[in-house]
């Protein structure tokens, strides 16, 4: 099910997987001259790793918005996993009016990280764009992320610093970075 579609986050995550802590103590360092680099690292390898699998690792609000341009499905596939609960979601008209539409008109499959819709709730309108305003993620803290991607974060943050200012990367590094995140990248079906 191949659907034409934007992600914003509404809110980013309220912490990182990893701590600028548990950063130091994996590189040896004793320093806290670092600390402020190390941070910005640990985002960016969060990131990096949330990318790479589609996955959120910790909570946030975001949007997709999907274009519909005259056809709807009954589901559509929610891009950023695991979906854990809809805000709301309003269908845009094509002349700019938006609609919200009733939390009964659709539900969240948390196995396939879909919203369904109720028979005939997008009956053939002349919508040109769905949002689905949701939560994605673990938990609100590095506790609730799964030691696999906690860790997949820490060594290519860890990679980062130590090859910073350079592009080269060490031999295979990725390699085993990209061992720990594959179980969890999104499979598209579709």
């Amino acid at each position: 099910m191949s659907q034409n579609h934007s992600t914003t986050e509404v809110s980013e995550p309220a912490a990182e997987p990893i701590s600028v802590s548990e950063a130091k103590t994996f590189l040896r360092i004793s320093h806290d001259g670092d600390d402020a680099v190390l941070a910005n690292y640990i985002k960016a390898a969060r990131q990096f790793c949330e990318i790479y699998t589609g996955q959120c690792m910790i909570s946030r609000s975001l949007k997709t918005s999907f274009s519909i341009n005259g056809s709807t499905a009954d589901a559509y596939d929610i891009p950023k996993s695991p979906a854990t609960s809809i805000s709301q979601v309003k269908v845009v008209q094509k002349d700019g009016t938006e609609t919200v539409l009733d939390a009964d008109a659709y539900n969240l499959d948390t196995t396939f990280n879909r919203i369904i819709f109720q028979t005939a709730v997008l009956a053939p309108h002349p919508y040109s764009k769905l949002d689905v305003f949701y939560t994605a993620g673990y938990g609100t803290s590095a506790d609730d992320v799964p030691e696999t991607l906690r860790h997949a974060v820490l060594m290519k943050a860890a990679q980062m610093y130590e090859h910073r200012g350079g592009v080269q990367e060490q031999q295979g590094g990725f390699d085993i970075i990209e061992s720990l995140l594959r179980p969890y990248k999104k499979v598209e079906l579709y």
